[in-house]
């Protein structure tokens, strides 16, 4: 027995690297929504958008966690100013009792910060591939999305420096050798910096009406 697996398992190992060509590795996976396949045409880019505005919904739609359902925007709208709710709840505490409950490592913290670094590279995504695409639109078709995904883009940045001051400052897609772990954060004023630039392009070339109620618009960006 113990020659006969000897013997079988260089056996496979030499079947296995003379079944494994080039050529047959290569996927033809058109029936799999790829960025590549997205960003094709500009109902991709259209369709992208839709994806970045539901993140943005997600700020009074919740997330779910435990038996607890919260919304993303309880650290900024639970009470007044000073941030007391009016009522007890296991979400509210950190912001009514300031003990050790909240700290860095409470979950909702982590969640906001999580969803908000999403939906950012959501934007970053359109905005770099509107920039790289070759396709048959109107200058004014591609400066509307990419207006729209830097408003949204700003207005997550203002999120995260208004909740944790120096925070991370990322521009583009992540994906393949750029993706890391190792992010270090970047002085508020050069990431308000960045949100400048982004609200000035938005403010450029939003419209000032739309017949589509689900379009942002100008005001939006300057105010």
């Amino acid at each position: 027995m113990t020659c006969y697996k000897k013997l079988i398992i260089p056996v496979l190992g030499l079947s296995l690297l003379a079944g494994c060509s080039k050529k047959e590795l290569n996927e033809d996976s058109r029936g799999v929504l790829t960025a590549d396949l997205l960003f094709a045409n500009p109902a991709g880019f259209q369709n992208a958008l839709n994806g970045l505005y539901d993140e943005v919904r997600r700020y009074r739609s919740g997330e779910t966690y435990g038996n607890i359902n919260n919304i993303m925007s309880e650290q900024t709208d639970i009470g007044v100013d000073d941030a007391y709710g009016n009522w007890r709840d296991p979400s509210v505490d950190p912001f009514n009792l300031w003990g050790i409950i909240n700290a860095p490592s409470y979950v909702h913290y982590n969640y906001v910060w999580s969803w908000l670094y999403e939906t950012i590279n959501v934007a970053n995504t359109i905005i770099n591939r509107a920039d790289e695409a070759k396709l048959s639109w109107t200058a004014d078709q591609k400066d509307n999305i990419v207006a729209q995904a830097r408003l949204i883009r700003a207005w997550c940045y203002r999120h995260l420096t208004y909740l944790w001051g120096d925070v991370p400052l990322t521009l583009t897609e992540s994906t393949g050798a750029n993706i890391k772990t190792d992010w270090q954060r970047m002085p508020k004023a050069q990431v308000w910096a960045a949100m400048r630039d982004d609200l000035l392009v938005a403010e450029q070339h939003l419209p000032v009406t739309s017949a589509d109620d689900a379009q942002l618009l100008q005001g939006a960006a300057s105010h």
